[in-house]
């Protein structure tokens, strides 16, 4: 008699921040993302206040990067 094995647990990956430096050269309001000076893209978290930023502010995020979305869970002026 042969005994089944059960499958082995999914394997969850950690994730951990990430920080970046740079200035803003775009903000998308209506898909709460910024550009910053290279062209990446940062999706920011919905709490954070993207009215506080322009432009052409130099900022610090700290983000995750999840199968390449990077998603910025804190967005500070570094002026």
């Amino acid at each position: 008699m042969s005994v089944a094995t059960p499958p082995a647990a999914p394997v969850k990956a950690a994730i951990s921040a990430m920080h970046t430096n740079g200035a803003i050269t775009a903000i998308d309001k209506a898909k709460h993302c910024v550009t910053l000076e290279g062209g990446k893209v940062y999706h920011i978290d919905a709490k954070l206040d993207l009215t506080k930023f322009k432009t052409g502010d130099k900022v610090k995020l700290t983000y995750t990067d999840t199968a390449g979305v990077m998603t910025a869970s804190e967005m500070k002026s570094n002026a």
